[in-house]
């Protein structure tokens, strides 16, 4: 059975992404629709939104005392200033469990997808990324491999094929190789998919560097976390 704050974290971290996205650019009309689209699904969202936003805000609501005004008593100051300094490490904790993992990605990323977005790249050697919705990867192109990482979400693959430099995608401790093909790949806490369209693919877990099967057209294969 799924507890409620099971439910409610990926609802936090879509909250997060939606925030980060709003105070990047805060006159982009059509992603405020969007944003007001997705809150008017739910009442959840509603509330994890506004649960990272009383977050968000508090970090420029702490009170600046006006110059001029003195303390009643050193005591009294003293004691406030404790109060502050505890406020500021508990507030420091709720802004690294709300706002960390996705600024780590963001990071991360060099292409990446909002909750509500599907995007397709052409990358540098005319191989073609479409990205799903909530989805990340980071792109290492080198002389004689091509390498992306996938860091979120699902992205699938049309790779040009290039039998002396081959594509090389990283899920988790998830490998899959090719030369040239098409194939779709999802991480997810649960593990990783791999689902091949054309061609063929070699799919390796770095536990031990243990290769796990070699993928043919129409095949699946589906590696947990436990492997």
């Amino acid at each position: 059975m799924t507890s409620a704050s099971e439910e409610q974290d990926p609802l936090r971290s879509e909250a997060v992404d939606w925030l980060i996205r709003i105070q990047a650019a805060p006159g982009d009309a059509t992603l405020r629709a969007g944003l007001d689209d997705w809150l008017a699904a739910s009442a959840a969202r509603r509330r994890a939104y506004g649960s990272v936003e009383k977050v968000w805000r508090l970090t420029g609501a702490l009170p600046v005392a006006a110059p001029g005004v003195v303390s009643l008593a050193a005591a009294r100051t003293s004691r406030m200033r404790r109060a502050a300094a505890l406020a500021m490490a508990a507030l420091a904790a709720c802004i690294a469990l709300y706002f960390l993992p996705a600024l780590q990605l963001r990071l991360a990323a060099d292409h990446m997808t909002g909750v509500a977005e599907l995007r397709e790249l052409r990358l540098d050697d005319g191989s073609t990324v479409h990205l799903d919705a909530g989805s990340a990867i980071a792109v290492n192109y080198e002389a004689s491999r091509r390498q992306v990482t996938l860091l979120a979400g699902q992205a699938f693959f049309q790779v040009v094929r290039a039998t002396d430099r081959p594509f090389v995608v990283t899920a988790g401790d998830v490998t899959i190789t090719v030369t040239g093909t098409a194939f779709d790949v999802r991480a997810s806490n649960d593990g990783v998919a791999v689902a091949v369209q054309s061609g063929s693919i070699d799919v390796a877990t770095s536990r031990g560097d243990r290769h796990a099967a070699t993928l043919m057209r129409g095949q699946r294969l589906t590696i947990d976390r436990g492997g």
